[in-house]
């Protein structure tokens, strides 16, 4: 029986493991709201966007999945799976075309999160959250150059420091934070918005929320000590400049 119990613990543990990658992997969906200022009519068709690009992104995956599967049978033990597997039906010429997409996928990616976290700080920074440096713009291009140049060291840094298997699971890690976050909200939004009205309600009531932030719970037990020092250690850091802003604003009142 203790034989068993610790089989199903280290079992528990690699899927949790498993599921913050692919957390990574599907993430993003989330990054379309944070432009919405910018969209047409966003309580139309935000919903519509993120449902729908969440869909597809799986069925994309389950193909991409069942072909290398098909493919290449001892798929599990290849460094570059996807890579190794287009090579398989498609010689070499394959494994190079899949590579260079891996660079430019990887280029995109790393574009598009030096977009939007800039913007974010530079949202907190102009909401006094943060320090107003945050909000600063440049003089000639008007982009948050403070936030980009910060959030790009930062990015840098952690490139440096850990492999992307690591860097991967910590990024699903704080992502799921703010989702928990969101779906403990959710309950508390309905009984306060109320009276503002609805362009979309999710249906099923607190029961998604409560599945999902069961699920977000079931995801943060299984992280490694590592990674919620690190986790931790960045929501100290955040919450040092939060506290240095509103000490600032506090002092500027007075």
């Amino acid at each position: 029986m203790i034989l068993l119990a610790e089989v199903y613990r280290d079992t528990a543990a690699s899927l949790q493991q498993a599921s913050l990658l692919l957390i990574y992997a599907f993430g993003g969906f989330e990054f379309a709201s944070i432009p919405s200022e910018e969209v047409i009519e966003p309580r139309r068709t935000l919903p519509v966007v993120i449902l729908t690009s969440v869909a597809s992104v799986v069925a994309f995956y389950l193909v991409i999945q069942w072909v290398a599967m098909r493919t290449l049978p001892a798929l599990a033990a290849s460094h570059a799976p996807l890579a190794d597997a287009a090579q398989a039906f498609l010689g070499p010429a394959g494994g190079v075309l899949l590579a260079a997409g891996a660079v430019l996928s990887t280029t995109g990616t790393n574009s598009a999160s030096i977009l939007i976290g800039s913007r974010m700080l530079y949202a907190l920074g102009r909401s006094g959250d943060l320090p107003s440096v945050f909000a600063r713009l440049h003089p000639r291009y008007r982009t948050p150059a403070v936030s980009t140049i910060l959030f790009a060291t930062v990015a840098w840094i952690a490139a440096l420091m850990g492999n992307f298997g690591e860097l991967a699971a910590l990024g699903a890690l704080s992502r799921v934070l703010y989702y928990t976050a969101t779906c403990a909200a959710v309950p508390v939004l309905r009984r306060k918005k109320v009276a503002a009205g609805r362009a979309f309600t999710l249906p099923g009531g607190s029961t998604v929320p409560a599945l999902a932030l069961g699920v977000c719970l079931w995801l943060l037990a299984g992280s490694t000590l590592r990674q919620a020092l690190i986790t931790g250690a960045a929501m100290l850091a955040g919450s040092v400049l939060y506290t240095l802003s509103a000490v600032t604003r506090r002092s500027r009142a007075a």
